[in-house]
């Protein structure tokens, strides 16, 4: 080899070595560096790790923290959120692939978008994902890439200078109802038998079916020369408690004493499972909440499978036996439900609240008069005492 090959060698020697410490100062790595190469190729395995998940952008910050198998919203007491939403957030954190490198000058981060996120940049995220030995991932997520068919993102790792376009879904929010899990029960409507409502000033109204299948729910009690508002008028009873949802939710722990109950509201299915919700106020707020239990003696008509009938020795069926309700089923389902709600008490919407605290005012028309008797309307300003006309002696 000449000199003038040896110069040469040195010469490009000398510039990848340039070029290689150029690439490790600008904040990127060799994983990064190649299109279509994981930014955070290490963290698809350790995503059982994780244990936290902060996440801000502009004033607006939340954060997430993993407790067991479960995880929850920190802001409301580790309330639980939807897995399926952390589980989109963490895998969309480690699938995201790098198509092209771009910046490391600070002066242009603003125009990709992203320069530090702060309470005067309200289009600039950041997402922070812990573990229990350390950090995980810290990314600045900047500007959405328009027109690129599938999502892509400008973004940059908190720390490191290099910013980079990647593809894939970056679209978590600091919307805490996006997160939260916000179905307190979900009892389907054809399942409930009866719903029980006893008010805190002594009146008790009771709705109820004969069987299941039966359309419309009976109103016991209706006042005589009164008629129901319509057929259908207590069905929003009996179906209060599917999809049922919550507004805010509070540990029951915070109330400072036990509230005054105004009232309280009994669903037995025909299986015998039994929701009891008690509804009060907390200032000017209508709250409700919740116990679940197994009824001892439930209907005679919950929906089982009935079992074969039984043959004697002679040929002839016999009677078939009673149905059986899965008590071990029942008494398992009631323990989950309590477990769930039993920590809390739910701020409910003011609709929800008054169909748990239905009277029979709501569901009836007014008297109808009897036969023949002339009701005589009140002057104008007259109060309905001066109204009332005295009885007239037919003897006089």
């Amino acid at each position: 080899m000449n000199k003038q090959t040896l110069t040469l060698v040195s010469v490009l020697a000398i510039a990848l070595l340039a070029l290689a410490l150029m690439g490790d100062n600008s904040g990127g790595s060799a994983d990064a560096a190649a299109t279509n190469e994981s930014l955070f190729p290490e963290l698809l395995a350790e995503l059982n790790d994780a244990r936290s998940i902060e996440i801000s952008q502009g004033p607006d910050s939340l954060g997430l923290e993993r407790s067991g198998d479960a995880w929850g919203l920190a802001s409301k007491h580790a309330y639980p959120v939807k897995l399926e939403g952390v589980r989109k957030t963490l895998i969309g954190l480690a699938r995201l692939a790098v198509l092209d490198a771009k910046t490391s000058k600070p002066d242009l981060y603003a125009r990709l978008g992203v320069q530090e996120p702060g309470p005067d940049n309200a289009e600039t995220r950041r997402i922070t994902v812990r573990g229990a030995d350390g950090l995980l991932a810290d990314l600045i997520v900047g500007k959405r890439r328009e027109g690129a068919g599938n999502a892509s993102h400008y973004v940059r790792r908190v720390g490191q200078a290099e910013s980079w376009l990647v593809s894939g879904d970056l679209d978590f929010s600091v919307d805490e109802s996006t997160w939260l899990d916000k179905q307190i029960l979900k009892v389907a409507g054809d399942r409930v038998q009866s719903v029980r409502v006893s008010h805190g000033d002594g009146e008790v109204l009771m709705v109820d079916k004969a069987e299941q299948g039966q359309q419309n729910y009976t109103v016991n009690g209706v006042p005589e020369g009164s008629t129901l508002r319509y057929e259908t008028v207590a069905n929003a009873m009996g179906t209060a408690l599917n999809y049922l949802n919550f507004t805010d939710v509070l540990p029951a722990s915070e109330l400072v004493e036990d509230p005054a109950i105004e009232a309280e509201t009994t669903f037995t299915c025909f299986d015998g499972m039994t929701i009891v919700v008690e509804t009060f106020s907390q200032g000017d707020k209508p709250f409700a909440r919740f116990r679940a239990a197994v009824s001892e003696a439930p209907s005679g008509n919950f929906d089982v499978p009935e079992a074969p009938a039984a043959e004697d020795p002679e040929g002839e069926s016999a009677t078939a036996p009673e149905p059986q309700r899965d008590l071990a089923g029942l008494e398992a389902e009631a323990a989950s439900i309590q477990a769930k709600v039993s920590p809390w008490v739910y701020e409910i919407s003011p609709y929800t609240r008054d169909i748990f605290a239905r009277r029979m005012a709501d569901l009836i028309n007014a008297s109808v008069p009897e036969e023949g008797a002339v009701e005589i309307p009140s002057p104008p300003g007259a109060s309905p005492e001066a109204a009332t006309l005295p009885q007239i002696d037919s003897e006089g």
